[in-house]
């Protein structure tokens, strides 16, 4: 975050509102008095929390100065890997997902990407880790591979860059076939048109076409003693 050198000496404050880039998070807002006119800049909520913290502690002074920015510098690196922490302390994130938790947050694009490198060197984030848990997951919860893939896609994940993936997760949970038809198998299809109905679960599962066919007539034959 940059501040002009006209602004050096000028008094600043601390406000907090809503956030003004359509991510609906608030937002703090410094304003910096400089000869009878106001400049804004926009910071995370914590870290112009840490700021008015700071201000009225001594720490840094009222005005504009190289303590001033220097801190302020420190402190989005230090509450965005902070921010980072608590989100994988609750589940595992894709770097991804984190990339846009930390956006909408109102982080700066270049904190955010040191951030994630940061992280990745912690181990708090790793996609590699997170997409071979993702897959096997939802391959023992019955979902088909295409759903799978398209799943880790929109987290950020190549399904290729996944080792093993698919042939040595299917190798652990029974080929696309036995899957389906033991996920089919466990519900009841006795509508009007069972094969419609069982064909339409599968394919939501993420089952492709000829898998979802052939379990279809396995299980609804079965069903229905044909």
């Amino acid at each position: 975050m940059e501040f002009e050198k006209d602004m050096y000496g000028c008094p600043w404050e601390v406000s907090f509102s809503g956030g003004t880039s359509g991510y609906g998070h608030r937002r703090a807002i410094i304003s910096i008095e400089d000869g009878g006119s106001t400049a804004t800049r926009e910071l995370p909520l914590s870290v112009g929390k840490a700021l008015e913290r700071d201000r009225r502690s001594g720490r840094i002074p009222g005005v504009v100065d190289d303590r001033f920015v220097e801190r302020i510098a420190s402190l989005l690196s230090g509450c965005s890997l902070d921010r980072v922490r608590g989100l994988v302390n609750r589940r595992d994130y894709t770097s991804l997902e984190v990339r846009r938790k930390l956006l909408a947050a109102g982080y700066p694009k270049d904190v955010v990407e040191a951030t994630i490198g940061r992280s990745q060197e912690l181990g708090l984030v790793d996609d590699a880790r997170y997409g071979r848990v993702f897959a096997r997951s939802k391959v023992l919860s019955g979902w088909g591979q295409r759903r799978i893939e398209m799943e880790l896609q929109r987290r950020g994940i190549d399904p290729k860059t996944v080792r093993g993936w698919p042939d040595e997760f299917v190798d652990e949970a029974g080929s696309e076939l036995e899957r389906a038809t033991d996920v089919a198998g466990r519900r009841s299809f006795r509508g009007r048109d069972p094969y419609a109905q069982c064909m339409r679960f599968l394919l939501g599962r993420g089952f492709s076409y000829g898998v979802s066919s052939a379990a279809t007539r396995a299980v609804v034959c079965e069903e229905l003693d044909c």
